[in-house]
Order: structure tokens, then C-alpha cells, then sequence
């Protein structure tokens, strides 16, 4: 009984001692392993370090290249707006240009189209999402209003087609979303003495129908001036907004 205590205890001795004297120590193994995985940690963090700071590098180039796009865009938006032309065929971008008229004192702000139908266009109306008004008064509509939707002005518009060598172009949607255009050839515009008759129209091509001739030589009306042939009532009034009416259902 006893000699099988003694042989335990050598036995728990050699498992706990480890290696003797006789084998030699191991412990600068451990410590080897331990600095190796140290490097490791230390060359992944900073291949992390290098990936995110390329990211960073990255996103910083991007924000400046788009900064610089921006400031130029806005530069020739402004740039836009100080030059001063003599007609919409004197551009090549569309926005908004300072014009001249003959026979005025100042410039005006207007909108040159340079895309549509090979450009040059001076934009003299433009309405899509019924944010503004239409229903306006004569003085308004002689003066203009409106910024995004807008009219340009009756005695604009006088000013600029009363030499009669100017051509329009309207543009227009459907319910569907479906575009559609009609083209005159001529646009000519009486003035405030002949009430802004629509003096003019020319030859027609498009795909809207030719509808605006009916309108041809009649005055213009807002609810405040009733200037139609309907005899029984006031088409500027019946549809809320100023137009060359003739009878309602033509205009």
C-alpha cells in the first residue's frame, strides 16, 4: 500500500515539475510565440490602418473634385446672369442671361432655351406644376410676374417681335405625360394701343395642332379686362387666367 502511494507521487511530481534539469528549459519558446503573434497584431493593424486611410484619402479627392464642380457650375451661372446679349442665338448653354432691347435704357433678365429644337430659344412662358398663379391682373400681365413659372410681359414680348421676323415655338404635355409641339414660323405681338393683339402667326408644323391661329388678330384679356368675343360672358374669367381669347371654347 505504501510503495503504491510513493509511486503516485513520483508520478504527479514528473507532471507537475515538467522537464528537469537533465532536458533543459523550454520557457523562451513561449515567450518566441508570444512576440510573433505580437508582430502579427501589430501588421494588421496596420494594413487596417493603411486601407482606411486610403478610404479617407479617397472620400477627401471626391468632396474636393465635387466642391470644384460645383464652384465652377455656380461661377458660370453667375457669369450667365451678368453677360449681357442681344438675342438667345447668342448663347450656347441654357439659363439665364441679361438682354438688351433695342431702345431701352436697362437690360432685362430672361431665360435662353439652347437645346430644344436646335436652340436659341428666348422663353417667354413656362408653367408645369401650377405653383404660381395664372389668374392675374392686365397690369400684371403687361409688366409679368412669376420666378420658375413665370410670364414674361406683354410689353416684353411687344419689344421683342414688333420687327415681325421672330418665330415660336410651343411646347406642351398631355395627361399622359405624352410631349407634343407646335411651331410658327412668325410671331408678331401688337401694342398697348391695340390691346397686345396677336398680329401674327406663320406657316405651322408640329404635332399639337395649329389651334393658336384661331386666336389670330383677337386682343388680349385677363379677368380684369375682357377684351374676347364671347358676348355672354368673360373667358378670362370663366378659365382663371389671361390669354388672346377669341370665343372660350377656341382660345
Amino acid at each position: 500500500m505504501l510503495f503504491a502511494i510513493v509511486g503516485l507521487l513520483v508520478v504527479a511530481g514528473e507532471i507537475l515539475a515538467g522537464p528537469n534539469s537533465t532536458t533543459g528549459c523550454n520557457c523562451g519558446f513561449g515567450y518566441e510565440l508570444l512576440e510573433h503573434r505580437l508582430e502579427q497584431m501589430e501588421l494588421k493593424k496596420q494594413k487596417e490602418f493603411e486601407v482606411q486611410n486610403a478610404l479617407l484619402e479617397s472620400m477627401v479627392k471626391g468632396l474636393t473634385t465635387l466642391t470644384q464642380q460645383t464652384s465652377q457650375m455656380l461661377n458660370r451661372q453667375i457669369n450667365h446672369q451678368k453677360r449681357i446679349i442681344e438675342s438667345c442665338e447668342d448663347v450656347t448653354t441654357s439659363g439665364r442671361y441679361r438682354l438688351q432691347l433695342p431702345n431701352q435704357p436697362t437690360p432685362i433678365t430672361v431665360i435662353c432655351e439652347a437645346e430644344t429644337h436646335d436652340g436659341g430659344w428666348l422663353v417667354i412662358q413656362s408653367r408645369s406644376s401650377g405653383s404660381v398663379d395664372f389668374n392675374r391682373s392686365w397690369t400684371e400681365y403687361k409688366d409679368g410676374f412669376g420666378h420658375g413659372e413665370f410670364w414674361l410681359g406683354l410689353e416684353t414680348i411687344h419689344q421683342l417681335t414688333k420687327a415681325g421676323d421672330q418665330e415660336l415655338l410651343v411646347q406642351l404635355k398631355n395627361e399622359n405625360g405624352h410631349p407634343g409641339y407646335g411651331h410658327y414660323k412668325r410671331f408678331q405681338v401688337a401694342g398697348a394701343d391695340q390691346k397686345y393683339r396677336l398680329s401674327s402667326l406663320g406657316e405651322f408644323s408640329g404635332t399639337i395642332g395649329e389651334e393658336l391661329n384661331l386666336n389670330m388678330n383677337k386682343e388680349f384679356s385677363t379677368y380684369d379686362k375682357d377684351n374676347d368675343r364671347w358676348t355672354d360672358g368673360h373667358c378670362a374669367q370663366l378659365f382663371g387666367g389671361g390669354w388672346w381669347f377669341s370665343y372660350c371654347s377656341l382660345a
